[in-house]
């Protein structure tokens, strides 16, 4: 599960025990002034990259 933009706020709230992992850029959580609990791994854009280079489904959530 990887968070950007606003989505970052979403790491700040309760959540279940996930059987993921669970990344937010870095950037995004820079740029709101926020620090990521210990369950959420902050990553970079290369990363990004590298994680859906891997991944065998990418989903991207539009804005509501």
């Amino acid at each position: 599960l990887l968070l950007r933009q606003d989505g970052v706020y979403a790491m700040l709230r309760p959540w279940p025990k996930l059987a993921c992992r669970c990344y937010a850029l870095a950037h995004d959580i820079h740029a709101r002034a926020l620090t990521a609990p210990s369950h959420w791994q902050p990553i970079n854009d290369q990363q990004w990259v590298e994680l859906a280079a891997q991944a065998e489904q990418v989903v991207l959530c539009p804005k509501l």
